[in-house]
C-alpha cells in the first residue's frame, strides 16, 4: 500500500529546516485569522441582533446578515488598497522585511481596538474590516517570502507540507476559538492574535537566516537584474499583473474560476449566517459559528491529507476542479429542499 504522506515528506535534508519554518509561519498566519473570523462575525452578528431596527440604509432596516453583505461589498474596496500598498513595499523590502512591516501594521490596529474597545458599531465595523485585511495582507506577504526562497524544484516538494501548515493552523485555530469562546472576553482574544502575530515575526527572522545559508546566490540577482532593467521597473507591478492577466486566457479562465468562487461562497455563507441569526440566541451565536468552522476546518484537513492528491492522480486537475461545484450544487439542492 503507497504511504499517503510521501507526497508531503519528499525533502532534502539539507531543505527541511527552512521548510519548518515556513510551515511554522503558515500555521501562524491562518489561525490567527481563524480565531479572528468567528469573533468579528458574532461581534457583528450580535450588535444588529441587539439593536433596534437593525442596520439602516437607505430607508430600509437591515439584518445583521444582510449588513454584512455591506460589509463584504466594503471588503472589496479595503482588498483593493491593500494590494496596492503591497505592491508598493514589495517593490523596496523583501522576505521578512514585508512581514516586519505589515505584521507592525496588524499589531498596531489591534492594540488600538483594545485600547479604544469593540462595542460601538464603528468600532464593530472597523474590527469586521481588519479581520478580513488581515487575511489578504499577511499571507501575500507569506506567499512573496515563500517565492523568494525555494528553487523551482524546491518548490515542488516543499510546498506540498507547507501549505498544509495552513490547512493545520485553520483547524487548530476553530478548534481553539470553539474550546474558549465562552470563557474569553473581547480583549482577550484581541490579545491573543496580537501574540500570534509576534511569533510570526519570530518565525520569519528564523526562515530569512534559514534562506541565507541555504538559497543559492545566484537567486539573488533578481533586484539587480530588475533595477538594470528600467522598463520593468517603473508603474505600480498591480498594473502590471493585470495586463498580463488580460494577454492570457489561462490566467483569465483562472480569474473567472476565483470570481464565481467568490459570489458562490458569499452567497453560501449569507445564508449560513441568517440561519444562525434567525434560529440560535445571541448568547450562543459565537458558540454555534465556532463549531462549523471547526467541522469544516477538521474536514478540510482530512481532506488535504488523505484524498487530494489521490483525486489529482485519479482525475487530473480538471477532474478535481469539478468536485466542489458539484457537492455545493448538491448540499444547495438539499438545502432547499
Amino acid at each position: 500500500m503507497a504511504n499517503p504522506f510521501k507526497g508531503f515528506l519528499d525533502l532534502k535534508r539539507d531543505e527541511i529546516p527552512l521548510a519548518a519554518a515556513m510551515f511554522a509561519y503558515f500555521f501562524l498566519v491562518i489561525t490567527t485569522f481563524w480565531i479572528l473570523k468567528p469573533i468579528k462575525k458574532t461581534l457583528f452578528i450580535g450588535y444588529y441582533k441587539a439593536k433596534e431596527g437593525g442596520f439602516e440604509l437607505f430607508g430600509e432596516a437591515l439584518t445583521g446578515s444582510q449588513a454584512e453583505l455591506v460589509a463584504k461589498v466594503l471588503n472589496m474596496g479595503v482588498a483593493f488598497f491593500a494590494v496596492v500598498a503591497f505592491s508598493i513595499a514589495a517593490r523596496k523590502l523583501r522576505r521578512e522585511q514585508l512581514t516586519y512591516l505589515f505584521a507592525a501594521f496588524s499589531a498596531l490596529a489591534l492594540l488600538s481596538f483594545n485600547l479604544v474597545g469593540v462595542g460601538g458599531e464603528l468600532s464593530v465595523w472597523l474590527f469586521y474590516l481588519f479581520g478580513d485585511l488581515f487575511n489578504t495582507l499577511m499571507v501575500a506577504t507569506f506567499f512573496a517570502f515563500l517565492s523568494d526562497s525555494f528553487t523551482p524544484s524546491a518548490a515542488k516538494r516543499a510546498y506540498g507540507p507547507i501549505v498544509l501548515g495552513g490547512v493545520c493552523g485553520g483547524a487548530f485555530g476553530s478548534m481553539f476559538v470553539r474550546a474558549q469562546i465562552a470563557s474569553l472576553e473581547i480583549d482577550a482574544w484581541v490579545w491573543i492574535a496580537i501574540g500570534l502575530t509576534v511569533l510570526i515575526v519570530v518565525v520569519a527572522t528564523i526562515a530569512g537566516v534559514q534562506v541565507r545559508k541555504t538559497r543559492p546566490a545566484a537567486l539573488d540577482l533578481e533586484p539587480q537584474q530588475a533595477a538594470e532593467s528600467p522598463a520593468q521597473a517603473t508603474g505600480n507591478p498591480a498594473l502590471a499583473g493585470a495586463k498580463l492577466v488580460a494577454r492570457s486566457r489561462y490566467l483569465l479562465a483562472i480569474v473567472v474560476m476565483v470570481a464565481v468562487y467568490e459570489i458562490v461562497s458569499t452567497i453560501l455563507d449569507f445564508q449560513f449566517t441568517a440561519t444562525i441569526e434567525e434560529l440560535v440566541p445571541a448568547d450562543e451565536q459565537g458558540e454555534a459559528f465556532s463549531t462549523v468552522y471547526l467541522v469544516t476546518n477538521l474536514f478540510a484537513m482530512v481532506l488535504q491529507l488523505f484524498f487530494t492528491t489521490a483525486v489529482l492522480k485519479k482525475w487530473g486537475v480538471k477532474g478535481a476542479l469539478l468536485v466542489m461545484p458539484v457537492v455545493v450544487a448538491a448540499s444547495s439542492m438539499g438545502y432547499l429542499i
